[in-house]
């Protein structure tokens, strides 16, 4: 609230320094996708991301037999 004109970015913490045109260069998406730290397997925050994703999955599925059964309809009258 601050400071509204800021843009904070999250982003990895690394085992050695960005040094290099090459480093930066790899280093560099990390300014344009947002960072997702990597989540500790079985955790509570772990398997609710694993679901969301497997919702996700379930309704693009569920939308294409959709569209499966509506053609196999038409192609039938």
């Amino acid at each position: 609230m601050l400071y509204d004109d800021f843009n904070i970015t999250k982003l990895p913490l690394l085992p050695q320094e960005v040094c290099g045109v090459e480093a930066l260069k790899t280093f560099s998406h990390n300014f344009l996708t947002p960072y997702q730290p990597s989540l500790v397997r079985g955790s509570v925050e772990e398997l609710e991301m694993r679901i969301a994703t497997l919702k996700e999955q379930l309704k693009d599925a569920e939308e294409e037999l959709e569209k499966l059964r509506a053609g196999q309809q038409e192609s039938i009258m």
